[in-house]
């Protein structure tokens, strides 16, 4: 059984219309893809960005949004 080296957490997002919105990270997923050689801030990057890209694509916030 592997062990989940990078723990799970959250990050927090605003638009410019005030919605806000947290969007929690597995740190499995990142673990994943350095296991396959992806460098581990690329795949924090890409774990990220996907969450982003999803919660765009479902309304919940807008693309002009930024951590806080």
């Amino acid at each position: 059984m592997t062990r989940n080296m990078t723990p799970d957490y959250s990050v927090t997002l605003q638009d410019t219309q005030g919605r806000t919105i947290q969007l929690f990270i597995n740190g499995a997923c990142i673990d994943e893809a350095v296991a396959t050689g992806v460098a581990a801030w690329e795949a924090r990057e890409n774990v990220e960005g996907n969450a982003f890209a999803n919660a765009i694509a479902r309304g919940e916030i807008g693309e002009d949004a930024w951590l806080i």
